[in-house]
């Protein structure tokens, strides 16, 4: 009998925890996650067409403690700064009704637009790339942004797909100002990462420095150390 008794709550909580909301949502990012960057270099075999045999840098949280979020449901400040943010990326005719269950699994993203980035490694990298100099035409970033997705009206084909957004795959130094807005975020792990199209001639190990400028003013300095083989 003691075994039913323990069974019934735990069944109705689980239940109360997976009931399904219908809502209408003005725009279609439903939260922004704002923390400082971390990269660390991915060593593993490449899985993707977008890595090389080079391997790939990608970008993470940096700590629990850096994270914040921003959200369709926030109250006070914080609803204020998520509607700011929805008026700077043009994102407030949504107006759609949505089912999801304890959260919507659309719209998440990160809070900062990049402007550009910055590559410098304290090591030569080959003749034409001595220390100090900028690696951006040897390194490609690869991206997920929902600008164009936003800008072209909610296209009705990706309304309900929560891959909706343009993944983009180009050098760093063919990235225009504006490209890098309205980045795709999930569970604190930025998603995008970096390529190298070739392998360094001079140095096999390289301290590199990543430095983000945020369309805000607003700049970050990210440091990883990659290994060449």
């Amino acid at each position: 009998m003691k075994k039913y008794i323990l069974i019934i709550p735990l069944l109705i909580l689980f239940i109360g925890c997976n009931v399904q909301t219908t809502q209408k949502f003005r725009s279609y990012v439903t939260k922004y996650h704002k923390y400082d960057i971390k990269l660390y270099v991915d060593t593993g075999i490449p899985i993707t067409s977008y890595q090389t045999m080079y391997g790939s840098i990608r970008i993470c949280s940096k700590t629990r403690d850096s994270f914040k979020t921003y959200t369709w449901k926030s109250k006070g400040k914080d609803k204020l700064i998520f509607d700011s943010l929805s008026r700077i990326h043009n994102d407030m005719a949504y107006n759609k009704e949505r089912s999801y269950i304890e959260e919507p699994h659309w719209g998440h993203c990160f809070y900062y637009d990049i402007a550009s980035i910055d590559v410098v490694s304290e090591e030569d990298f080959d003749n034409n790339h001595p220390k100090g100099s900028s690696l951006k035409d040897v390194i490609r970033f690869h991206f997920s942004s929902l600008k164009k997705f936003i800008v072209a009206g909610y296209p009705e084909d990706d309304n309900n797909n929560p891959k909706a957004g343009k993944s983009n795959d180009k050098k760093l130094s063919e990235i225009g100002t504006n490209e890098m807005a309205i980045l795709k975020s999930v569970f604190g792990q930025f998603l995008g990462y970096f390529i190298f199209d070739t392998t360094p001639t001079l140095s096999k190990t390289h301290h590199l420095t990543f430095t983000f400028h945020y369309t805000n003013g607003e700049t970050y300095t990210a440091k990883v150390v990659k290994e060449f083989k």
